[in-house]
């Protein structure tokens, strides 16, 4: 029932979303077809190094950075942000595949929706930068909500009794984090 409504949700949004872009701006399919960039794939991007080029800024994009992505968070900031990522996802896997974690048909009904959600922005910036370099880690941002669940849940198996303080600790260093990254760039860039 509630992946049926889902789906339905996500379709009717699927196909009313470009009636809107279109009603907006008629041109739009003319131009995206005429343009040579858009549906031609470059053949660099299909290379070890095209790959190995675009990884390292993906990265530091996703993460953050300002002035047109010219001026990076320290790095610092990057390896904290992952650490805690990489942390609640190892956890979440390692319960889930130890079977500690319960998943009822609808909580395996929405991390399926959470991964294929992943899975489309992720195939939309692969296929945006086969065609123009633009390794931009905003790109997949669709994603980010429900991998944020999955490893705030993680994090949550992984300090069962002290639930209350890890999520204090953790939301408090992830803001200040955030505070030190904006001042640190932003006095460091534009004084």
């Amino acid at each position: 029932m509630c992946i049926r409504d889902s789906l339905a949700v996500f379709l009717g949004s699927a196909a009313v979303f470009p009636l809107l872009i279109w009603l907006r701006w008629p041109d739009i399919f003319a131009h995206l077809g005429a343009s040579p960039q858009v549906w031609r794939i470059n053949p660099a991007a299909l290379s070890l190094t095209y790959l190995a080029d675009i990884l390292p800024l993906t990265r530091s994009s996703f993460w953050g950075r300002f002035g047109w992505m010219n001026v990076p968070i320290p790095e610092w900031v990057e390896v904290t942000f992952e650490a805690i990522w990489l942390i609640g996802l190892a956890a979440f896997m390692v319960l889930w595949l130890r079977r500690r974690i319960v998943v009822t048909p609808a909580t395996r009904n929405a991390l399926l929706l959470v991964i294929v959600a992943f899975l489309l922005g992720f195939g939309l910036f692969l296929g945006f930068n086969l065609a123009v370099r633009q390794p931009q880690g905003r790109f997949l941002y669709t994603g980010l909500a429900g991998v944020a669940a999955i490893v705030a849940w993680g994090w949550c198996m992984l300090t069962v009794r002290w639930r209350s303080v890890a999520v204090t600790v953790l939301l408090t260093a992830m803001a200040l984090l955030n505070a030190a990254s904006l001042w640190l760039v932003h006095t460091g860039a534009y004084g």
